[in-house]
């Protein structure tokens, strides 16, 4: 098996690296993991219950008890997803700034690796969110779009930053700087 790359940021010429950072590994059960449980567990129990109920109705016939698979299936899949895939997702995630550009590069579990990066400008939305015990979230750049399916008055948002960061105080200062040299050179 191939040596993995490390998450990097290829700089371009004369571009700084300001901050590099990850998110807080948290301990406990955090919304995804309660989502998958709560969702998760019980659908794929209930599945169980109706297949072994199918099965013994019907004397056997495993097609009568396919719908109880769909079930089943899908309480694994939220269970994974919240059990092991979004940890590890959460655990392969690294934040870059440079002086030109904010960036998040994931190595995601089952999608591979990516790079997310916008430029630092004036107009973009720069929000702070902090967190009780010293961490939080630095938004720096919302698209507006619309997907071909959606009504013609449907807008949705797509919001890129930094999620979940220690110190994000250091952060936001560090972009609003950016942007007000930006702003005066």
């Amino acid at each position: 098996m191939a040596a993995r790359r490390p998450l990097e940021l290829e700089l371009e010429p004369g571009e700084r690296l300001l901050w590099r950072g990850r998110p807080v590994p948290r301990a406990g059960w955090g919304l995804p993991q309660l989502a998958g449980l709560i969702v998760g567990g019980p659908t794929a129990l209930g599945g169980i219950w109706m297949a072994q109920a199918q099965l013994r109705a019907t004397g056997g016939d495993a097609f009568a008890a396919l719908p109880a698979l769909v079930a089943i299936g899908f309480g694994l899949a939220a269970l994974i997803a919240g059990l092991w895939y979004e940890p590890r997702r959460r655990a392969a995630t690294v934040y870059v700034l440079t002086d030109r550009r904010g960036a998040v590069l994931t190595r995601d579990p089952i999608f591979g690796r990516t790079v997310m990066a916008r430029p630092i400008l004036e107009g973009e939305v720069l929000e702070l969110k902090e967190h009780g015990d010293g961490s939080g979230s630095v938004w720096f750049h919302r698209e507006t779009f619309r997907r071909s399916g959606d009504d013609p008055g449907t807008v949705r948002h797509r919001s890129l930053g930094f999620l979940d960061v220690e110190d994000p105080g250091q952060v936001f200062m560090l972009i609003r700087g950016l942007r007000d040299a930006a702003k005066q050179g």
